[in-house]
């Protein structure tokens, strides 16, 4: 845990350092939409030293909304988030070994990921499911866009038993702050709060409103370019 906090525009400096920020090109995201902001979460990440200092961060921020209480065990989305289940977790249990905690207080945070079943769906597998039942959860992720694929996990986590106390990532690029889930079962609506290092929105368009697509700005390969141009090929 880095012992002293960073400056907002250190943690900006981060992000921007090997170019895991790129900006001013035509880029297509996990959510089909269009944008000129890509923010490259392999990149960034890609460097342990600097991933450490900007998972610490983020735990300060847990930390400062209370959404550290009792958390257990953390759920990162395969394949990124698995590096941030572990960043967070990491985090926790270093946080609740320097604190005077009950014996029923948790003494560590177990870090552990979702698996895509399929292409609108995660699941809890190898045992997964069995250690997030009854348990206290946070979602990590790197970075959030719409929250899609934060929801999919969220309901796999309900499913398999576990309470999620919120969702967490590196850089929050879309308007949502909280997502409203159903609780499986019962019908009952809960509000998970959304927490990020960096909290700033990034415009994005569909394809037939993106400005880029109008002026026919070629497309950059970083993102998901490759499969949607495949996806509009003549068949």
């Amino acid at each position: 845990m880095a012992k002293i906090p960073m400056t907002t525009a250190e943690i900006r400096e981060m992000f921007e350092r090997d170019g895991a920020v790129v900006r001013d090109g035509h880029f297509v995201y996990a959510s089909g939409k269009h944008g000129r902001v890509y923010v490259n979460k392999d990149i960034l990440l890609s460097d342990p030293s600097r991933a450490q200092l900007l998972g610490d961060e983020l735990g300060r921020k847990i930390l400062a909304r209370d959404l550290d209480l009792d958390v257990e065990v953390v759920v990162g989305p395969a394949m990124s988030g698995i590096k941030m289940s572990h960043l967070v977790a990491s985090f926790l249990t270093e946080f609740f070994r320097t604190q005077s905690w009950s014996d029923d207080g948790p003494h560590r945070a177990l870090a552990i990921y979702a698996e895509k079943d399929g292409p609108e769906r995660f699941v809890l597998r190898r045992g997964f499911d069995d250690v997030v039942k009854h348990r206290k959860v946070l979602i990590a992720e790197d970075i959030i866009n719409e929250a899609t694929t934060a929801r999919r996990v969220i309901d796999a986590v309900m499913t398999a038993g576990g309470v999620v106390g919120g969702v967490v990532a590196l850089w929050n690029r879309g308007s949502a702050r909280e997502i409203e889930m159903p609780v499986p079962g019962s019908g009952r609506m809960i509000r998970i709060p959304i927490v990020a290092l960096i909290e700033e929105r990034l415009e994005a368009w569909g394809e037939d409103e993106c400005p880029l697509c109008a002026r026919k700005v070629p497309f950059s390969s970083l993102g998901h370019a490759a499969s949607f141009l495949e996806k509009k090929k003549p068949v």
